[in-house]
């Protein structure tokens, strides 16, 4: 009766992971066709104004539509399984997507900075003024702050997984970089005209200024994004508090399971890949055996993170752990 419940569990356990990856399938495409709309709207501000910030932001929003478009592609694999091809199933894709955006997002930064360094230097060497910022195109901004705050929203409530969390890190950076777009942009060509002041002229710096600080927020976010799921994709180990948790539901599986040779848990992706020795009396039978050992890795892979669990069964611990495989 207790393996037919664990197996009801761990099947409803793979149902809720299937539903969650359509869901976040929908989101994925809500936001691409949100970010079409989005680029549009910021192509006509960036004509009307001709500011290097909003511009910034416009190429934010094509990075933004490829992103999506990755993104989706990914989600969409992610959910056609091939057993014979991929045995583990393709949940890598999703790092692997996020590692692409991020070089995007870095590329783009970089010429971002090196357009803006350009600016101030064409300013202070002609006497350029700042683009003059209309109205209508802060209230286009505008609209694309309001619509962001709204799909990150979208996001934090109903998306779980890797690829969400870099669409909301994406949301997010394109709330501030829309925000601070529309500030300096608008300072720089608002201000000095109104104060007419000698002082004041290099207040038209803020413009290629902001476009600086975008780029160097947007470079700097997706560097730390990329590098973190590089190092989930070669295998980081688990932090000590979940490999506690692991340790804990094995002795407190079984009464006959009398000592844990060995816990490994690793990245395997997104989620983790575990490992672990338990040693079981040595007169045991091997049914009984099994039972136990495939009894424990079904309740170990029901543990949301844990992608994949093997249970290794032993009789003595006196050897070391390390002989039984090669060292890579």
């Amino acid at each position: 009766m207790e393996a037919e419940i664990s197996d009801v569990e761990v099947t409803s356990n793979h149902h809720s992971i299937r539903r969650q990856t359509r869901i976040n399938t929908m989101i994925i495409g809500v936001v691409f066709c949100a970010n079409v709309v989005l680029l549009l709207g910021k192509a006509v501000a960036s004509a009307l104004s001709g500011s290097l910030a909003i511009i910034s932001s416009l190429l934010d929003s094509c990075v933004d539509l490829a992103s999506g478009g990755i993104m989706w592609f990914a989600a969409r694999q992610m959910r056609k399984r091939k057993p014979y091809k991929y045995p583990e199933g393709r949940t890598r894709l999703e790092p692997l997507a996020v590692i692409v955006l991020s070089v995007f997002m870095g590329s783009i930064s970089i010429q971002l900075l090196a357009e803006s360094v350009q600016a101030i230097v064409r300013m202070s060497q002609n006497n350029q003024e700042a683009p003059n910022v209309n109205d209508l195109a802060l209230g286009i901004m505008a609209s694309v702050i309001v619509t962001k705050l709204i799909l990150w929203i979208i996001c934090f409530k109903f998306g779980g997984g890797m690829a969400i969390d870099a669409l909301k890190t994406d949301q997010r950076n394109d709330i501030l970089t829309n925000a601070a777009s529309i500030l300096f942009s608008g300072l720089a060509g608002r201000l000095p005209p109104l104060l007419r002041q000698k002082q004041y002229e290099n207040l038209k710096y803020l413009d290629p200024v902001g476009a600086i600080l975008i780029g160097s927020y947007i470079l700097y976010s997706w560097y730390q994004l990329g590098a973190e799921q590089i190092r989930n994709l070669a295998g980081h180990t688990a932090n000590p508090r979940f490999i506690q948790k692991i340790a804990f539901v094995c002795l407190n599986y079984h009464p006959l399971i009398e000592q844990l040779d060995t816990i490994r848990a690793f990245h395997f992706g997104e989620n983790f890949l575990v490992e672990v020795d338990i040693v079981l009396p040595k007169e045991m039978c091997l049914k009984e055996a099994h039972d136990i050992g495939e009894g424990l890795q079904k309740k170990l892979e029901k543990l949301e993170t844990v992608e994949r669990a093997f249970v290794h069964l032993d009789y003595e611990f006196s050897h070391r752990p390390e002989t039984e495989h090669k060292i890579v």
